[in-house]
């Protein structure tokens, strides 16, 4: 939003893909080969069969459609449901993401002083929660709900990252991470937008991200079934 009073949108795309590229080319220099055997169907199989797996990928669906996949019908939600003025509705949007860098940052010290259990539980509960606010109709506080729930995700993936090594021996950590992430991707980011654009064009976004939030909220106790987190 705000490099637009400097430059086009199109000269701000192009400019982020100069830093992603900048980005990859200083990682493939900077960077470390690591080495990966190459796993059997049989390490495979006893990976799939591991509870921990699953119930981790359903919260980071969850989370990642919490994180990503309202974003894409937030913009619609505030114009079309709210009616909130475009440009209003534009930096609502964009000041709403400005927060979770200091929320990721600050979840590692939480960490320190309760346990990664409780507070990827809290900071899931509190995502939930939040979902569930930004569905309150009304103009005065959304600007607020936004940015808390917008930064207040963004808490879970760090320590998802730190949860899923210590549940996972070495030889599993890799099948995990990517399984796990390939979940989020799809489901978090693909069907749930999908679905809230439904709930959009048959009820209402406020239907559905209320309903969103709700499971986000529930998926919650899920994280006190991993037990290696104790």
């Amino acid at each position: 939003v705000f490099m637009l009073d400097f430059m086009s949108w199109r000269t701000i795309f192009v400019v982020f893909g100069i830093v992603s590229a900048l980005s990859v080319i200083f990682f493939a220099v900077a960077s470390t080969e690591v080495t990966v055997g190459k796993k059997s169907s049989k390490e495979i199989m006893i990976l799939l069969t591991e509870p921990n797996l699953w119930v981790m990928g359903i919260v980071w669906i969850f989370c990642a459609g919490a994180c990503l996949g309202i974003y894409f019908v937030i913009p619609l939600y505030l114009t079309k449901e709210l009616m909130i003025e475009m440009t209003k509705a534009n930096e609502m949007f964009g000041l709403s993401r400005l927060g979770g860098i200091v929320v990721s940052i600050g979840a590692g010290f939480l960490v320190d002083r309760l346990s990664l259990k409780k507070t990827m539980f809290f900071l899931t509960l509190a995502t939930g929660l939040l979902t569930m606010a930004v569905a309150v109709r009304d103009e005065r506080i959304i600007g607020t709900t936004l940015f808390l729930q917008a930064s207040i995700t963004t808490g879970f993936f760090p320590l998802g990252l730190v949860a899923i090594s210590r549940m996972f021996d070495r030889t599993q950590r890799s099948m995990a991470t990517g399984f796990i992430v390939t979940l989020g991707v799809i489901f978090g980011l693909g069907v749930v937008p999908f679905l809230l654009g439904v709930a959009g064009d048959y009820a209402s976004f406020q239907f559905g991200i209320m309903v969103f939030g709700v499971l986000v909220t529930l998926s919650s106790g899920l994280i006190w079934f991993l037990k290696e987190l104790n």
